[in-house]
């Protein structure tokens, strides 16, 4: 499985936009995931199309994360995103918290791109 984090925050819009995200990996199996992000102002994005989706999809067997390219725009969007990747493990990519030690960290600036772990 993937599931992407973004900070801790008391209410949607209180640290937006991110421009840091963590990606938890749970090894075992391939998984893919779509990232959607909007301007976080109102419901109304899809509907004009203001929105972004970026795809991750994880192969087991390879360790590899391959991130597409980034599809979509919207005003006040981030152009880079750091991402911290994490590969799950006991104690390791655990709880709600971000991880202090990520196994690699990559900037991401709307181009595909392969992570090798």
């Amino acid at each position: 499985a993937i599931l992407v984090m973004a900070p801790i925050s008391q209410w949607a819009n209180q640290l937006y936009p991110w421009n840091e995200l963590e990606v938890r990996l749970y090894a075992g199996g391939d998984a893919t995931f779509v990232y959607f992000n909007d301007d976080g102002k109102d419901r109304f994005s899809l509907s004009k199309m203001e929105y972004t989706t970026i795809t991750f999809t994880w192969t087991d067997s390879k360790k590899e994360l391959m991130i597409g390219a980034r599809q979509g725009k919207y005003d006040g969007m981030v152009q880079s995103i750091k991402l911290n990747i994490v590969v799950v493990s006991k104690g390791h990519g655990v709880g709600v918290n971000a991880t202090t030690n990520p196994d690699k960290t990559v900037t991401y600036s709307g181009s595909a791109m392969t992570v090798n772990l």
